[in-house]
């Protein structure tokens, strides 16, 4: 992993303390990958900041999901292993916001990320995938990159409890989505058990055939529950 200065953007093979060029004391955090490198599997610096908060109110293609959701709140999507829950994140971080964070903590930002952002069409200097590091370190990121929303796939691989995707998202004050697998039986989800409790949004993803995602909207404090097809 290379890490980086968030004051003066120097790279280091290791988290420094200082920083030995500016001399800023614990400003180092992962290094970034931006979406738009889709033709090759390779990380790289983030070169600018993109001031955006989520956009006022969600696109009408996202309603049936998630309603007239706004301000910061937690979207919990749970499924089998092939359901499309990461191809669901993927598609919100790029068309529900202006700007997101996408915490690749299971498949990192190889092949398999790739293919699926080649598949979706999606590339974006506004979506920035974070590989490595912990809470803290992603908790740093989102504030440096003034991002409008935090991914985390998936929360059972990042070890991060229920209260702290709740406490990141009214720290960051922004949409925290947590992903997470669905158990052996699939009536339930690997990970915090509060966190269906304090979400505010609960989406069990069920099936993605062709371009077409299909779900059921357990709970919803911004809209109707019930199965969903989104195209």
């Amino acid at each position: 992993m290379i890490w980086v200065c968030g004051v003066c953007r120097a790279e280091a093979p290791e988290r420094l303390v200082w920083c030995p060029f500016c001399t800023r004391e614990g400003s180092y955090g992962p290094r970034v990958m931006r979406t738009a490198y889709v033709g090759a599997v390779r990380t790289v610096s983030t070169r600018a900041l993109y001031g955006a908060t989520a956009r006022s109110e969600v696109p009408a293609a996202w309603r049936p999901l998630l309603g007239a959701a706004a301000g910061s709140y937690v979207v919990l999507v749970h499924g089998v292993p092939g359901s499309g829950k990461s191809t669901l994140a993927l598609r919100a971080a790029h068309e529900v916001y202006e700007s997101a964070v996408y915490w690749s903590v299971e498949e990192g930002d190889g092949p398999a990320l790739v293919a699926r952002l080649r598949r979706l069409e999606l590339q974006s200097d506004a979506v920035h995938v974070v590989v490595g590091g912990n809470l803290p370190d992603v908790h740093h990121v989102v504030e440096e990159l003034r991002a409008g929303a935090l991914f985390v796939d998936s929360v059972s691989a990042a070890a991060v409890t229920g209260q702290d995707v709740s406490g990141l998202s009214r720290a960051l004050a922004v949409p925290v989505w947590a992903l997470a697998q669905a158990t052996k039986g699939g009536d339930s989800y690997r990970g915090p058990a509060n966190l269906a409790h304090l979400a505010d949004v609960v989406i069990r993803a069920v099936a993605y055939e062709g371009m077409t995602w299909k779900a059921v909207v357990e709970k919803s404090r911004f809209g109707p529950t019930g199965e969903v097809a989104l195209g």
